[in-house]
């Protein structure tokens, strides 16, 4: 075990491991938040220390330690994603499991801004990590995914400050009444009985009332949440809703989910491609999307987004790690596979748009999992080495 110091003991936030004495014996549970200075004096004065690997076990839920994850806000935008799709989830198995035990609302609040805040310091790197992310469940990829675009586009819609932190808050929590319900929904396939369809179709209106139960009381988080599936032509639900009835969030909120749907794999139905995504939402941007949303969502993910994975005409298989820096430069992107689709240890840049490097095709993630610390890494190589890696990528 490890002694805590006073640096590692913060007033008014949720303790991010378990307290113990010097015998291993429980003295405050993950997630506690101390608020009085007292309080820290006296466990650091009797000695208090937290587990590390190889001490026994705390106790799980869900796979993992309650609750949330703390976030480590110098590690990389791609290791934060992680973390943070990762606390969603067990926040989630928490909220449902053992309701009331955290401050809910806070946990969320608190996940939103540093989601917001990898949106500013690497939007490339926190877009590729939601994209590939197969290690997490159906609905934790497809909120969180949902949730890094609504964080990228709010600036593009007019939504900032605390009401983009709203925002982001929905984003996340919007699908809170479809969890109990995935093995169910998950089991029925493609087709549902017209009861699991009705439920489907009141998930906005269970979610706004869960969040209720656990103490969420901001009007815009709650309004958005439940008209997340309304639609502008008034063909979405529970109230029909339609043209100026919607403001941006709820559009923006509306949009993001979809793409996030379409491109994250359920068991009832395959992934799409990023490209084949956006496309059918472009075909509906004069009815069920709002256009120029549409617009700024293109522009936002390009043709191949980061993550993307690429079949080259050499056989070999490509990630686009970064988007373009300018309109006439070509996306960063490495080989993965070599023309013998055996993975490579160390991933060589490409240039894409050379005639010896043409995309013939794109790839699931899926089949690429034996690459997936491989591709991992390229996101997690110190900052020192971005400068070499645009100009390999640009030669």
């Amino acid at each position: 075990m490890r002694r805590i110091r006073q640096t590692d003991l913060v007033l008014n936030e949720p303790l991010p491991w378990a307290l113990h004495d010097e015998h291993g014996n429980l003295l405050l549970r993950q997630g506690y938040v101390i608020t009085m200075q007292r309080h820290v004096d006296s466990l650091l004065a009797r000695g208090v220390f937290v587990r590390e690997a190889g001490d026994d076990d705390e106790p799980m839920v869900d796979g993992g330690p309650l609750p949330a994850k703390t976030v480590q806000l110098k590690d990389p935008v791609f290791a934060r994603a992680d973390s943070m799709a990762l606390s969603l989830k067990r926040l989630f198995a928490l909220a449902l499991q053992d309701p009331g035990r955290v401050d809910f609302s806070t946990h969320v609040q608190t996940l939103a801004n540093h989601l917001i805040e990898a949106a500013q310091d690497d939007p490339d790197s926190l877009l590729a990590a939601s994209h590939l992310d197969r290690q997490n469940p159906y609905r934790v990829i497809q909120q969180f995914l949902g949730a890094c675009l609504t964080a990228l586009l709010a600036p593009a819609v007019g939504i900032a400050g605390q009401e983009k932190v709203m925002l982001v808050c929905a984003a996340l929590t919007r699908d809170l009444g479809l969890w109990p319900m995935d093995e169910a929904l998950a089991g029925a396939g493609k087709t549902l009985s017209d009861s699991q369809r009705a439920l489907v179709n009141e998930h906005s209106v269970r979610s706004v009332a869960l969040l209720q139960r656990q103490g969420v009381t901001e009007s815009l988080w709650l309004q958005w949440v439940s008209q997340h599936h309304e639609r502008c032509d008034g063909t979405g639900y529970p109230a029909k809703l339609a043209g100026d009835q919607l403001d941006a969030g709820t559009r923006l909120l509306g949009l993001c989910d979809s793409y996030a749907a379409m491109v994250i794999p359920y068991p009832a139905r395959k992934p799409q491609f990023p490209a084949n995504a956006l496309r059918q939402l472009f075909l509906e941007r004069e009815t069920r999307y709002d256009a120029l949303q549409v617009a700024a969502l293109f522009k936002l993910l390009t043709k191949y987004p980061p993550g993307a994975l690429l079949k080259l005409n050499t056989g070999e298989i490509a990630v686009i790690k970064a988007r373009p820096t300018a309109p006439e430069l070509p996306p960063t992107s490495f080989v993965l596979y070599d023309v013998q689709g055996m993975p490579m240890l160390q991933p060589k840049p490409c240039h894409i748009v050379n005639p010896e490097q043409q995309v013939t095709a794109m790839v699931p993630v899926e089949e690429c999992r034996s690459a997936s610390l491989i591709i991992k890494r390229l996101w997690l190589k110190p900052e020192a080495s971005k400068e070499k890696e645009t100009v390999a990528a640009a030669s």
